[in-house]
């Protein structure tokens, strides 16, 4: 019996988008904020390769960051 429910929840589950976020929306608050933060976990690697892939791969000293980080930082206070 134990074997049994213990297979059951390790099936994978098959379910739309749309059903996922009505499960999700039937959470709590402080639940949905700890599985948006495990989704998040589960998700970090895939999100940033995506991220990274558009990303310039340019060779920058320290000075060259801290000026664009004060282009930024102080655009349109002049």
């Amino acid at each position: 019996m134990l074997h049994d429910i213990v297979r059951y929840f390790n099936m994978a589950v098959s379910i739309s988008i749309n059903e996922y976020i009505k499960l999700f929306l039937s959470f709590s608050k402080a639940d949905k904020v700890k599985i948006a933060e495990k989704i998040n976990e589960l998700t970090f690697k895939e999100r940033w390769d995506i991220l990274d892939k558009d990303l310039p791969n340019a060779s920058l000293t320290e000075d060259e960051i801290m000026e664009e980080v004060y282009k930024v930082r102080y655009a349109g206070k002049n």
